[in-house]
C-alpha cells in the first residue's frame, strides 16, 4: 500500500471515530436535557402538593375535610387542582390530584395525603409524587 492510499484510510477512519463521537454527545445531551425536564417538573409537584399542606395545616379543622377533600371537591381543592394544571399532561379529567383527608382515631388530628401525577410529552408512563402529613388541630 502506498502512502496516499494509507493516509486516505487513517483519514476514513478519524472521520468515522469523530462522528461516532459526536453522535454520543447529541445522545448525552438529549438525555440531560430530558433529565433537566423531569427534575423541573419533579420540583414543580413537590412545591405544589407541599403548598398544598401548608394552606391545610393553617385552615380551621372543622371545614378541612369539607375544603380540601378531593371526593368533596371545596374551594380549597378546586384552587388547588387549577395550580395542578401547570404541570404537563393534567387537566380536570387526565391525572388530575387527589387529596385525601383522614380523621386520626382518638385525636383531633388528621392526616392529609396529597397525590399529584403529570405527563411529559413523549412518556409511556405518568410520573407521580405523593405527601402525607398529620396536622394537629389547634
Amino acid at each position: 500500500m502506498n502512502a496516499r492510499g494509507a493516509f486516505l484510510l487513517e483519514a476514513l477512519v478519524a472521520t468515522l471515530v469523530l462522528a461516532l463521537a459526536t453522535l454520543a454527545f447529541v445522545g448525552l445531551t438529549t438525555l440531560a436535557i430530558t433529565g433537566v425536564a423531569q427534575a423541573r417538573w419533579r420540583g414543580e409537584a413537590a412545591a405544589l402538593a407541599s403548598s398544598a399542606v401548608a394552606r391545610m395545616s393553617v385552615s380551621a379543622p372543622a371545614t378541612l375535610a369539607a375544603d380540601y377533600d378531593s371526593d368533596r371537591n371545596g374551594a380549597g381543592f378546586r384552587a388547588f387542582a387549577q395550580s395542578a394544571q401547570r404541570l404537563p399532561g393534567v387537566t380536570a379529567s387526565v391525572n388530575p390530584p387527589v387529596i385525601a383527608i383522614t380523621q386520626r382515631p382518638g385525636s383531633g388530628a388528621v392526616t392529609a395525603s396529597v397525590r399529584i401525577a403529570w405527563q411529559a410529552p413523549g412518556s409511556p408512563a405518568p410520573y407521580r409524587y405523593t405527601i402525607e402529613d398529620a396536622l394537629v388541630a389547634w
